[in-house]
């Protein structure tokens, strides 16, 4: 019954249905437009939409350390670290409001986040594990990490 429901639902109003479990929902989960479906690192993450927007997102206003190719090992442990934080911080969240800045080279939406009324960036950089960041060249996270 609720299969046929979604069925028709994706038929006659030409919209993805949202998977039941996801990290979070935006803006909440009662009222979802879109899911996030997986946090890939810190500043990464998967996005599913009902008007079809979505795929690998490029969270905007901070960059965190690697974790696919660091550079060094406490890179990827902070990197690590990072990716936990966020996806702690998302699943707790109420309300999530994305402004999306468009796409960068790879092709991933630019989104900045707030998150119950704050930048998700601020958060993350509070937290120690973020830097601001603007685009450009990134910082040496090795190099910082080891000062």
């Amino acid at each position: 019954m609720i299969r046929a429901a979604l069925v028709a639902a994706v038929v006659l109003g030409g919209c993805t249905p949202l998977p039941p479990t996801a990290v979070a929902y935006v803006p909440t989960r009662a009222n979802a437009v879109c899911a996030i479906t997986e946090v890939v690192d810190g500043d990464t993450l998967r996005l599913s939409c009902t008007e079809g927007r979505g795929g690998t997102v490029r969270l905007v206003g901070f960059d965190t350390p690697e974790t696919y190719r660091p550079g060094c090992a406490a890179e990827k442990a902070r990197g690590e670290m990072a990716k936990r934080f966020l996806e702690a911080h998302l699943r707790q969240a109420r309300v999530i409001r994305p402004d999306y800045q468009g796409k960068d080279k790879y092709k991933r939406l630019l989104v900045r986040f707030e998150v119950d009324g704050t930048n998700l960036a601020k958060t993350m950089v509070d937290a120690r594990l973020a830097v601001p960041y603007a685009g450009g060249k990134r910082i040496d996270w090795c190099r910082k990490l080891a000062a």
